[in-house]
Parts: structure tokens; sequence; C-alpha cells
């Protein structure tokens, strides 16, 4: 029996989602069996699916982030126009970024001793925003302690801080287990390789700013 094409798309959107997370809560609460097991490594196949979704989640928490603060009032922006486009651009931006990071830290992981592909690495970062919509989901308790103000608000920053630092070095964590095993490389190599890049760039930035600012004093003493 054949069933009719709306019926094929709705079944194959709710595999989808169901699979997505039971794979999201694989990579964040096991990851070490996660990335020995996982084959999908291809970068441009089941991770990239599985990283759009993520965005688009994570889009849709910052639009509601956004509303709670105050910004879509003040561009006269509703909520649903907001969510729609940061369900859009999330992806695209988000996707972007993630294939240009990847490249950065392959680079490291090349340099030692990572053997096994650009697209390894890229499919490291694509399962690793899985945590990325935890911090996002956080995002809105923070913005929520901002509106509330008093004690009760200072409470919800405080304790959305830490979690976001949490999410934040967990988040490294799962990418370096993640590289550790799909480039069969040391795992103190993988924290490497993904911190490293991080520090050049701030390091050059900094340099940047140090010399611009030393050229408009000199233009300024003269």
């Amino acid at each position: 029996m054949r069933y009719p094409f709306k019926t094929r798309f709705k079944l194959a959107v709710m595999g989808f989602v169901s699979e997505y997370f039971e794979v999201a809560k694989n990579v964040i609460t096991s990851p070490t069996e996660f990335f020995e097991n996982e084959n999908r490594r291809d970068g441009f196949g089941y991770p990239l699916k599985f990283a759009a979704f993520s965005l688009l989640i994570s889009g849709l928490f910052s639009a509601a982030q956004t509303a709670i603060s105050g910004p879509a009032a003040e561009v006269n922006l509703s909520t649903p126009v907001l969510a729609g486009v940061s369900a859009v651009a999330a992806p695209i931006f988000g996707l972007i970024t993630l294939t240009i990071s990847a490249g950065l830290i392959h680079i490291f992981v090349a340099l030692f001793g990572g053997e096994n592909g650009y697209s390894n690495t890229l499919s490291i970062l694509y399962y690793a925003t899985a945590i990325g919509v935890v911090g996002s989901a956080n995002s809105v308790l923070m913005s929520l302690g901002t509106v509330a103000g008093g004690i009760a608000g200072t409470l919800l920053s405080i304790v959305g801080g830490l979690i976001a630092l949490v999410v934040g070095l967990y988040g490294i964590y799962i990418q370096s287990k993640g590289i550790s095993e799909f480039q069969d490389i040391s795992f103190g190599k993988s924290v490497l390789s993904i911190i490293l890049p991080g520090i050049i760039i701030g390091v050059l930035a900094f340099g940047l700013i140090i010399v611009v600012l030393g050229a408009s004093f000199a233009a300024m003493a003269a």
C-alpha cells in the first residue's frame, strides 16, 4: 500500500524529528559512546540536516529572547515575524559560520596528525550544535531574569550565567571528544585544535587594535 505524498511527508518529518532528539540526547549525555559508534561522518548528509535543525531551534529561542528583552518592539517587529526571520536566518548564517570554523580547526587537526579529512571535522561541529540549543534556551532564561529585576531577576541571571559557562566548556569537551574519535588523535591535541584558532584570531585582533590606536594617537600628536 502506497500512502499519499502528504502522509509520506508527514511520516518522514516525524521520523526525522524523533531521530534528531535521540541523536541530540546521545551527543550531550554520552559523547564518547556516540562518536565511537557514529558512522555518518560525511559532513554533508545527515550531519548537515542535524545542524540545520539545531540552528532552526536555536533561532526560535533567539527570537523569543529578543521578544522578551524588547528590541522587537523597538523596530516594530511582531513576534511571529521575528520568529520567521530567525528561523530562516539562523540556519543559513549558522551553517556558514560552522563551515568556516571547521576549516580553521581542521588546519590544526591536520598539523597534529589527523588524516581523515575536512568532512569529519565538519561533522563534529555539526553534531555539537546539539549543546548550542541548550545554550540558546538558557539565553531565554537570562532574558527573563533581566526583565524580572529584583532578587528573583538577579538569581535568574546568576544561574543563567553559570549555565552558560558550563555549556560553553562542555561544548568544547564534546567537540574535542568527537575530533579525537573521528580524526584518531589524542584528546589533548583535539582540545588544542579547537582553542588555538580562537586564541590566534584574538591575538591578531588585539594587535590590529593596538596598531590602529597607535596610528590615531600619532596622528593627533602631529
